[in-house]
């Protein structure tokens, strides 16, 4: 069963760029709204995708994994954040 559609959205554009979308819509043999619909769908998830996605070249990776896998061992900064981190969580409860 597909979903029922009861969202609408509206947008103002110049003339020229209506008409440029017609033309796309038109050759892809599609309505205006199915092909705007089509392409901000597209645009959406490439633009999801790419900010939840992180890519490592060979090297980053390889560093990451090892850090991963050996973690160095807490230096005193770090003690003194993660104490004051667990009195702070302490507290609130």
């Amino acid at each position: 069963m597909k979903p029922v559609k009861s969202e609408r959205l509206s947008l103002r554009l110049d003339e020229k760029t209506k008409q440029k979308i017609e033309l796309a819509a038109t050759i892809c043999q599609s309505s205006i709204n199915s092909f705007i619909l089509k392409t901000a769908i597209a645009a959406a998830d490439e633009i999801i995708q790419h900010h939840e996605t992180i890519t490592l070249n060979d090297l980053d990776r390889d560093k990451f994994f090892d850090v991963l896998l050996n973690p160095p061992t807490p230096n005193s900064a770090l003690k003194e954040i993660l104490g004051k981190h667990s009195q702070m969580i302490d507290s609130d409860v």
